[in-house]
């Protein structure tokens, strides 16, 4: 695949299939850094070319963001006796 340019900062950038292969399982934060550009531009360029997060990826990272929180005390008295949907069948 050819290589694509990209406006960044007024300047533009060299976006390679590299970024295609790497945007579906990398956090845009490495991509920032990997690329030399604002966390912004890792987003516009995603919209720009229709690239998408795997959802193995999303799930993953979303799982770890929920072992980062605590509950207070008053969500898990909010929490109890409460029954997920699918158990009440």
């Amino acid at each position: 695949m050819p290589e694509i340019l990209l406006a960044s900062a007024g300047r533009l950038c060299r976006v390679d299939a590299r970024l295609r292969e790497l945007y579906p399982t990398t956090s845009n934060q490495d991509l920032a850094t990997l690329y030399r550009v604002a966390l912004k531009e890792i987003n516009a360029w995603a919209a720009k070319l229709e690239l998408r997060k795997d959802p193995g990826y999303r799930r993953e990272v979303q799982r770890a963001n929920a072992r980062k929180r605590r509950l207070t005390a008053e969500q898990r008295a909010a929490l109890e006796g409460w029954t997920p949907v699918g158990a009440l069948s």
